[in-house]
């Protein structure tokens, strides 16, 4: 019985397989153009026949034998690739006989260029031929793609714009080594002011270098060996190109002069990948255009350098990010020849050098350096800790800053890796990641295509690298978009639903201790238990709410600072600077993290359990923390003179609306932004241009910015996450405060 289900089985699969190869039978003009096409190219045996009906089984992919491939649909052909055994045969006008054909793929063709490309079928998209000494004409419908790969082009031939312009994706490649003994081809730019050419992709060889006028798009040249050299000049004409790529393994000069000319505001990157012979000048591009995006010279030689420098002086638009150079020779290392750039790339320039201090000079937009492979010698300081660095391979020695060893103990990122191949003393010893100190708060809500993006800050010091982002960051559970803002300082998260009311900031999914419990509210710090060692100057506070960032955490035992040495999101542990009297009892005590401060007492020497007092005594007393009662528990009740609004509620001990501790805002209505400062990036000690790192809300009444005592003024740009003020000089660790709207926020010591 099982047998017979079996057979039942294969016999329905078989009837169903058949007639699915058969559903694509083609109609009898297509069936009859492709049996004499096949032929007459010398490919029909590749195709195999029906046994009953004796007829060629086209749609039949088991019975199309390579290097022939066929795809139909409808009856119709839809998809041809093969070859040309039969060489001495002239293809024509065939193809029009296929009405439904999206590709056509065919090496060694042999083709009459008069009438072939006016006979195309308009349903085709793309076509593909190898070819040797082929035969150009042009191109009269729109084609997707027409790819020429040509083994050979001994005939000299000028190719024409105006031909492939109706193309959007044109390649003429070549198959092995190319030379202008194997292959003479030039182009010539021939489009008139009508004629734009869009294209997604034009790859092409040539002898020279074209003029690029009335091109829009991405264009990728290969210039043969023993190509013009004075069509350099056309560099300038660039047209509307957007992204050029330069190739060729031959030596050339440096076309300094005409590449200082080239203007374009549609040109976004360049690549050069080109052996150069000798730089004679500098090249000048600060001024190419106001798009350009990335630069990079790849494979240019050990000549490629002028008075031992780098050069390219770089663009100064605003949207530059990218300069890269590799294999070349820089003897003298200069960083601020890079400081318009936002990455720089410099490995393997035989460079030599320092890095000097980032504070010591004025480093511009510069965020990511990779000078690994070099001969860069010197240290690294903590001012670098505003970069994303890679130095492996050079001479550098000292102790590797702890902004980037927290992070080694993420053994999935191999961050170490960047440091490798110097004399590091600290290459091996990982720092702890209790020195990551973020804080999260939330911003506001962002429409973005109809939906509504909760967007929060993540601040405060040892945050991380541009390595940021949805593979190695997590907040665990939610679907969070992460960008960086400030390296380090600053990380802007989007999702499409409001956080919970705590969260947990992974960097990792199997090292614990790089996990962060964050509270997405302001809310004020919660004390359970206080231990106070006998005869200690040391205290550990127990409870949450409390803060990953130090310097945002102020502690204070009667009128004794208690100095923070550690801290979590659940435990603090200070030092007080003067001791105290140990008969004292019930010493009224604060512990202020932002702007958000809770009032408890202490005993001297015994474990503290710390009992709440409700509503905090309501602003008036003395929460007097074993038993969580209030010394005065005959508060007034006053009526708010005015209707509390916007989340605002009404404080009946004071008579005045007060905004709850989970908001960001203050004021009776709640409109107006209780601000923070997270980082700062400094100017250098001859004061200029700084910035000041994080939420500032959208009003800003009477803002001023101090840097210690001294205002930071003008204040040219701010928004709801930065503050760019001109900033004195001076020396020193100092502190910033940003007063605004009355109120008056300052971060210790975080200016240097």
């Amino acid at each position: 019985m099982k047998k017979l289900k079996s057979l039942i089985f294969y016999f329905f699969l078989i009837l169903i397989l058949s007639f699915d190869i058969n559903s694509n039978e083609l109609n009898k003009k297509e069936y009859d153009c492709l049996v004499n096409f096949l032929t007459n190219l010398g490919e029909i045996s590749n195709v195999g026949k029906n046994e009953k009906t004796f007829e060629y089984e086209f749609c039949n992919p088991l019975l199309v034998s390579l290097p022939t491939e066929i795809k139909c649909n409808q009856g119709s052909v839809t998809h041809l690739d093969t070859v040309q055994s039969n060489t001495s045969y002239i293809i024509k006008d065939e193809l029009l006989c296929f009405d439904n054909i999206n590709s056509f793929f065919l090496s060694n063709i042999s083709y009459d260029s008069t009438i072939f490309y006016n006979s195309l079928p308009k349903s085709l998209i793309k076509v593909v031929f190898t070819v040797t000494n082929f035969k150009f004409s042009n191109v009269t419908i729109d084609l997707q793609r027409l790819s020429i790969s040509i083994i050979s082009q001994k005939i000299p031939t000028i190719l024409k714009f105006s031909w492939f312009y109706k193309t959007t994706e044109f390649v003429l490649s070549s198959i092995g080594f190319s030379s202008n003994k194997t292959h003479s081809i030039t182009f010539e730019n021939d489009l008139e002011d009508s004629q734009i050419w869009e294209t997604n992709y034009l790859n092409i060889i040539s002898l020279n270098f074209p003029k690029f006028k009335n091109v829009k798009g991405f264009v990728q040249i290969e210039l043969i060996e023993g190509f013009n050299q004075t069509s350099w000049s056309n560099i300038k004409e660039i047209g509307n190109v957007t992204n050029i790529y330069i190739r060729t393994k031959f030596l050339t000069e440096f076309p300094s002069d005409h590449l200082s000319n080239m203007r374009s505001d549609s040109i976004e990157k360049i690549n050069f990948d080109v052996p150069f012979n000798s730089v004679k000048k500098m090249c000048n591009l600060s001024s190419i255009g106001k798009s350009i995006q990335t630069i990079t010279f790849s494979n240019c030689g050990r000549d490629f350098s002028y008075n031992d420098l780098m050069p390219i002086i770089l663009p100064n638009n605003q949207d530059f990010k990218h300069f890269l150079l590799i294999g070349g020779y820089i003897k003298n290392f200069d960083i601020l020849q890079y400081k318009n750039a936002q990455h720089i790339t410099l490995s393997n320039n035989l460079m030599s050098g320092t890095l000097p201090p980032i504070n010591s000079f004025n480093s511009g937009r510069l965020k990511y350096i990779d000078i690994g492979f070099n001969r860069i010698n010197g240290e690294l300081d903590d001012s670098y800790c505003e970069f994303d660095i890679i130095v492996n391979n050079n001479s550098m020695s000292g102790l590797i800053p702890t902004c980037f060893t927290c992070f080694f103990g993420l053994t999935e990122l191999n961050l170490k890796s960047r440091f490798v191949g110097n004399n590091f003393t600290n290459l091996d010893q990982p720092s702890s990641p209790s020195i990551i100190s973020p804080n999260l708060i939330f911003s506001n809500i962002e429409i973005f295509q109809g939906q509504p993006h909760y967007k929060y800050f993540i601040f405060g010091e040892n945050l991380g690298g541009g390595w940021i982002d949805e593979s190695n960051i997590e907040i665990i559970g939610l679907d969070v978009k992460f960008r960086l803002i400030k390296i380090n300082k600053l990380i802007s998260l989007y999702s499409l639903s409001p956080f919970p009311s705590l969260v947990t900031l992974s960097y990792s999914r199997i090292n614990s201790n790089y996990r962060f419990t964050l509270s997405t509210g302001l809310i004020s710090p919660k004390l359970t238990k206080v231990e106070w060692i006998s005869n200690s100057q040391d205290l550990t506070f127990d409870g949450f709410y409390f803060s990953y960032n130090r310097s945002i955490i102020n502690i204070s035992i009667g009128n004794v600072t208690c100095q923070v040495t550690s801290s979590t999101f659940y435990t603090i542990n200070c030092t007080l600077l003067e001791s105290i009297d140990p008969i004292l009892i019930d010493i009224v005590s604060f512990i202020t993290i932002g702007n958000l401060t809770t009032q408890f007492t202490l005993n001297p020497g015994v474990t503290n359990n710390i009992v709440e007092c409700i509503n905090g005594c309501g602003g008036k007393g003395i929460c007097l923390s074993d038993i969580g009662k209030c010394d005065d528990c005959s508060l007034p009740y006053i009526e708010c003179p005015i209707d509390c609004s916007n989340f605002s509620l009404c404080n009946n001990q004071t008579g005045l609306c007060s905004c709850p501790l989970f908001l960001i805002w203050f004021g009776f209505n709640c409109s107006i932004p209780l601000h923070t400062i997270s980082a700062v990036s400094p100017s250098d000690t001859n004061g200029g241009y700084a910035s000041i790192y994080g939420w500032f809300g959208n009003i800003h009444t009477d803002q001023q910015v101090f840097i210690g005592n001294k205002q930071c003024i003008p204040i040219y740009n701010r928004s709801e996450s930065e503050i760019n003020c001109e900033a004195p000089p001076g020396t020193g660790l100092k502190s910033v405060s940003v007063i605004q709207n009355s109120i008056n926020v300052t971060s210790k010591d975080i200016y240097q």
